[in-house]
């Protein structure tokens, strides 16, 4: 199952950061609301995904859409 690296806040505002295995970014997001956490960001470790179009890896968190 890929890896996620993932940096998410809890409802006090405290920033995590770690990794978490899912199928998708969408499931790894989901895994983390079920922890209580918020994802901010939440990229690839071990899986290919599309390019931003700037060199870097598709992001997926609050601010993008899935």
């Amino acid at each position: 199952m890929p890896k996620f690296k993932y940096t998410a806040h809890d409802i006090n505002g405290t920033e995590k950061t770690g990794t978490i295995a899912a199928s998708s970014p969408a499931a790894a997001i989901s895994q983390l609301r079920e922890r209580g956490l918020f994802a901010n960001e939440v990229t690839g470790t071990d899986l290919q995904l599309p390019a931003s179009g700037k060199g870097k890896p598709a992001r997926f968190g609050l601010d993008h859409e899935i």
